[in-house]
């Protein structure tokens, strides 16, 4: 250092003192010498300093950020990972602060990313959500199927199905009818302080209370079961078809004189009208037990084909007890 460059001929330059090879001359000021920096090494660059000679040096990156590479003639800067606009990306996390109410992320058709708290599930969700991911796996159903695990052989997945009795038989009853293998129970549970009402029309109708009382709201009764088919002088009368019967035996009409009564419960009131002119004595049978009439058992007062002759029934498990009377 120290020297000064001048050319020796037109193409070459020579110093009167040795210059640093592979450096570079820098000016010294106003009456004083240049000098030369150290030979370059591979990536190095001059670097300026304010007020001071400058230095050489080389780049230096950001871990995870930035990364140099350093060689003859070339510095290489390269990002972790590609960032170019063909580019996949992998981010363990992404902070956006343009988003700044919490929500859901969603992309347009250009790519371009934005946020709220709604899906416009219409226009911007398409496909069906398997099972297995809480969906139905399903874009319809079928009428009257409801989204369910089987009603026996254990879980599995759920499906789209109709209600079996099985789903329901210990909680409720099925309109049109429940399959049972046993007597069905229909009412609270057992130390329950509460009755049961039974509604039609938002009213209550029947009410049952903790002791077994029942309460019916307006009329109880029974269909008038009728009869007009000849029978000889007697007939069975099944009492399932009705607590009510009217008897009117036609031509038999003056030789009607038994009715045996079936199926018939203890406790139940039963009536039994014969229609006709007939003078005929009826006698009842009961199920089981004997027969007793107030007034005694007799003869039907005779009139017209529009005559009645009422027999009013008590069964108390025992015997029949019987009034009736004549004349209607």
């Amino acid at each position: 250092s120290g020297g000064i460059p001048y050319f020796a001929t037109a193409t070459t330059m020579a110093s009167s003192a040795a210059l640093t090879a592979n450096g570079v001359v820098l000016g010294g000021g106003a009456g004083a010498s240049p000098t030369t920096t150290a030979a370059f090494t591979d990536g190095q660059l001059l670097i300026g300093r304010t007020g001071l000679a400058p230095l050489l040096a080389t780049l230096t990156g950001t871990t995870n950020q930035i990364s140099v590479t350093n060689g003859a003639g070339v510095i290489t800067l390269a990002t972790p990972q590609n960032i170019h606009a063909a580019a996949t990306p992998t981010f363990a996390g992404l902070t956006l602060s343009g988003f700044g109410t919490a929500g859901i992320v969603k992309n347009s058709a250009a790519g371009v990313l934005s946020g709220g708290n709604s899906v416009a599930l219409a226009s911007e969700v398409s496909g069906t959500l398997p099972v297995a991911n809480g969906g139905t796996g399903a874009t319809t159903a079928a009428n009257n199927t409801f989204f369910m695990g089987p009603s026996s052989a254990g879980p599995s997945a759920p499906s789209f199905r109709t209600i079996a009795a099985a789903d329901i038989n210990a909680v409720g009853f099925v309109n049109g009818g429940n399959t049972v293998a046993a007597t069905a129970n229909l009412g609270t549970a057992a130390g329950s302080a509460f009755g049961l009402n039974i509604n039609t029309n938002g009213s209550t109708r029947m009410s049952f209370d903790t002791s077994g009382a029942v309460q019916v709201t307006g009329q109880m009764y029974s269909n008038v079961a009728t009869n007009t088919t000849n029978m000889g002088t007697g007939w069975t009368w099944d009492t399932n078809t009705s607590n009510t019967m009217r008897w009117t035996p036609g031509t038999d009409s003056g030789t009607a004189t038994s009715v045996a009564m079936t199926n018939t419960k203890p406790g139940a009131s039963y009536m039994f009208i014969v229609k006709g002119s007939g003078l005929s004595t009826v006698s009842i049978t009961c199920p089981t037990g004997t027969t007793s009439y107030i007034p005694a058992n007799g003869p039907r007062v005779g009139g017209t084909a529009a005559s009645k002759t009422v027999y009013t029934i008590m069964y108390d498990g025992e015997q029949c007890l019987v009034t009736w009377i004549t004349g209607f």
